[in-house]
């Protein structure tokens, strides 16, 4: 077992690397349980944190990768590469990606047109609605042997067609499918 991190930040991976080491420390040590415990403790999975991006990855295997509030972050190039690097050379299992709704914006800035509302972040490159980010993860699933489901976070339910500006967050959890290539 392992867990892999990729971060274009010294800071950020030093952050998460204490983080982890905590989490993964063994509890301490009560006599008492120990003496009369005879099972064993499952082995901690190995930490590999890796400063650069997504691209560095090809080679790396993975069951399951995680991309929390990443995409909208990425220039139009590294966006254009990330399906042929995660799907197509990493292939994992399972992949979730969030990203913010744009639609929600609104809730925080009612006197503006949405198209009007800003960014939520000043290194947000671009920020989807609930159509966009539905049209991106469906094209991705189909190309590389992915089925892909929708759910939402705060808010409001993921449903693309509902008018309200739906949740705060919009996940794509994608399963590589047993045909996948």
């Amino acid at each position: 077992r392992a867990v892999v991190g990729v971060n274009l930040s010294t800071r950020a991976l030093r952050r998460g690397g204490k983080a982890i080491a905590k989490a993964l420390a063994p509890p301490a040590p009560d006599a008492e349980a120990a003496a009369s415990s005879s099972a064993s403790s499952a082995a901690a999975p190995l930490v590999a944190l890796y400063e650069g991006t997504f691209e560095g990855l090809v080679g790396v295997r993975a069951e399951a990768v995680i991309m929390i509030e990443v995409v909208e972050h990425l220039d139009p190039a590294p966006l254009a590469k990330l399906g042929d690097v995660l799907f197509g050379e990493l292939r994992p299992t399972h992949v979730l990606v969030t990203t913010p709704n744009s639609e929600y914006n609104s809730v925080w800035y009612p006197k503006l047109p949405p198209e009007k509302c800003p960014l939520r972040n000043n290194d947000h490159r671009f920020e989807w609605t609930r159509a966009e980010f539905k049209a991106w993860a469906e094209g991705l699933a189909a190309l590389h042997g992915y089925d892909v489901r929708f759910e939402g976070a705060g808010g409001g339910p993921f449903d693309a067609m509902n008018p309200a500006p739906g949740p705060v967050t919009q996940a794509a959890i994608f399963e590589r499918r047993a045909d996948a290539p």
